[in-house]
């Protein structure tokens, strides 16, 4: 019985040992699952903590990025070096939204309260990719930065964001044609486009039946490309695309870096004096021709006045000549004033009278012989004393304002201008030339043509960069005479045209379509070039870029079919492959602004890639 006994208590031993022992296991077992629960939720939450960091540190790059934005494309590249310091302390706010109140911001450098906003790369002429993939223009790369963690919760864990910002400038010129709304090809003559074409609005198509358009370059709209029956026309041919993409609707509005307003009117502003008080350094300053101008030349009822003055500036400390001029009186003080005009700016010419028969008005023209001009230039003491060889500059951007009060029309003729004045600074090549003014501009004859045996083609190795700006550029063939094609009274049939070469960007005005009718037509791109005479079996042949930002306030009658005032010419219109240089840009070239996100990633907080 005492070994019953023993071995009872024996077993029963080992039986409370043996549940003491999966008691144990049990216990460290559950502990094992509770660490490892515990383990398994504080990495989420910090997981959880860091992507929200992340956000937050997001939300601050977003923060500089819509300042970024809005700045340079109605400011320019002066808007955001202006405003670097100005981004480096934008981070949310909680006035802005409490939620913020429970995050911490600071920059790549351990600057609290502040965002990192660097240059990443200088600005660069260089080819660009995307949307304007085949076209070059100048872009830098912003890098923005922005460190964050949360205040409260688990794990405080912070994370950094980086966004790379591209901003570029597209010269406007790197375009066959740009139109800063409607674009229309509506009836359309044969017409070969070989190069770029956008418009800040809908293009519309519809070459004459039997005729072709073709675009060889890449075609863009910010709205639309339709077929439109414009002016009554109808039976229109289906244009080709021989580019890549061949075009593409609902991209960005490519806008010059004027502010919030980019409408014809606002734009025309470019060509206009400035007002008392805006800077020459201001957004609207910096692309005014007036402004970009070292030569100007005023006319008025009484005085002609021309100012040489650092480019880029109103003209503060200029130098210049003023010289009464009496247009109506033909007395012997008279005689002499114009005798004086002749000596201090032997290229102008104020008397040169015809008639614009599209206008239906006289015109007295501010004539600049281009030759004369070639010549006053390097020689005349006054653009001698402000350009000298130290400066390394020449002037190479002419503005001209007629603001005679006249009966019938005042505007600018450029005559003898098959070699323009190439203004090439000391041991540099040669920049060229632009005429700019409010005024229309009339062309008489060949322009920037000085090798004869590249006429008619689109050979424009001996020419000089050189841009006509303007409210409405009418081109007058060499055949042209004010004694009698500028009578008033010679027909159509008597005014015969003969080829004409005009090797230039040209940016002018147009009279805007206003309905389907007949007579509310613009007459379409291939009618921005205006014409006065009968071009019929002739050729009129543009090496240039065509571009329309505004429309004429100044000639203002509407376009009429061939047959009224003008016959079509055959129209050798192509791209000056020059402009896709950028030395051989026309001087004080336009540019639109565009602005892209080039690079977005996660980094290490207070590390600058």
């Amino acid at each position: 019985m005492k070994l019953l006994s023993f071995k009872l208590k024996r077993s029963h031993g080992y039986a409370l040992l043996m549940v003491m022992t999966i008691v144990g296991c049990a216990a460290l077992v559950a502990g094992s699952t509770l660490k490892r629960t515990y383990t398994v939720s504080s990495l989420n939450q910090r997981a959880k903590q860091y992507q929200t960091s992340m956000y937050a540190a997001e939300a601050a790059v977003e923060e500089v990025y819509a300042r970024f934005r809005y700045d340079y494309l109605t400011g320019g590249d002066s808007a955001i070096t202006n405003n670097l310091s100005i981004y480096r302390t934008m981070y949310p706010l909680s006035t802005e939204n409490s939620h913020w109140a429970n995050y911490q911001f600071w920059n790549a450098q351990g600057v609290n309260n502040q965002t990192y906003v660097g240059l990443a790369s200088n600005k660069l002429y260089q080819v660009l990719d995307g949307n304007y993939a085949g076209l070059s223009g100048f872009r830098a790369t912003y890098r923005v930065i922005s460190n964050a963690r949360p205040t409260t919760g688990m794990h405080q864990v912070g994370a950094g964001v980086m966004q790379d910002i591209s901003v570029d400038t597209i010269p406007a010129f790197q375009y066959a044609i740009f139109y800063n709304g409607q674009l229309e090809f509506t009836q359309c003559a044969p017409l070969d486009v070989r190069g770029r074409t956008h418009a800040n609005g809908p293009i519309c198509l519809g070459a004459a039946s039997g005729n072709q358009l073709k675009f060889w370059g890449t075609v863009t709209s910010t709205s639309s490309i339709l077929f439109s029956n414009m002016a009554g026309y109808s039976g229109f041919a289906t244009p080709v695309y021989a580019g890549t993409p061949a075009n593409t609707i609902g991209v960005p509005t490519l806008n010059l870096p004027i502010g919030t307003n980019n409408t014809a009117a606002a734009v025309r502003e470019i060509i206009k004096m400035p007002p008392a008080g805006e800077a020459a350094s201001s957004a609207m300053g910096q692309q005014r021709y007036f402004d970009k101008a070292a030569v100007v030349i005023l006319v008025s009822n009484t005085t002609v006045t021309l100012t040489v003055k650092s480019m880029g500036t109103l003209g503060t400390g200029t130098d210049g000549t003023s010289t009464t001029y009496d247009f109506n009186s033909t007395t012997n003080g008279s005689s002499l004033q114009r005798s004086n005009l002749a000596v201090v700016m032997p290229f102008l010419n104020l008397t040169n009278t015809f008639y614009d028969y599209r206008e239906s008005k006289w015109v007295k023209a501010t004539q600049i012989d281009m030759a004369k001009l070639k010549a006053w230039l390097p020689t005349n003491s006054i653009v001698t004393n402000r350009f000298t060889p130290v400066s390394g500059t020449q002037p190479n951007i002419l503005y001209v304002n007629d603001f005679r009060n006249l009966t019938n029309l005042h505007a600018v003729r450029l005559a003898n201008g098959s070699i323009i004045p190439t203004n090439a600074a000391p041991n540099g090549a040669a920049t060229g030339l632009t005429v700019a003014t409010e005024n229309p501009l009339y062309v008489w004859g060949n322009y920037n043509l000085p090798n004869a045996a590249h006429a008619g083609t689109t050979n424009t190795t001996a020419t000089f960069p050189a841009s006509l700006v303007c409210d409405a550029i009418t081109i007058l063939s060499p055949n042209w005479t004010d004694s009698g094609y500028g009578s008033g009274s010679a027909s159509l049939s008597s005014r015969g045209a003969t080829n004409t070469t005009v090797n230039a960007a040209i940016i002018a005005g147009s009279v805007y379509t206003t309905g389907s009718a007949v007579g509310q037509f613009s007459g379409g791109v291939m009618n921005l070039t205006r014409l006065l005479e009968s071009w019929t079996s002739k050729i009129l042949t543009l090496n240039s870029s065509i571009v329309n930002l505004y429309d004429s306030a100044k000639a203002t009658t509407q376009f009429k079919n061939p047959g009224n005032y003008y016959d079509a010419p055959s129209r050798n219109f192509n791209f000056d492959q020059n402009f896709l240089t950028a030395a051989k840009l026309p001087p004080g070239t336009p540019t639109v602004s565009v602005i892209s996100r080039s690079k977005w990633a996660t980094v290490a907080i207070n590390t600058i890639p």
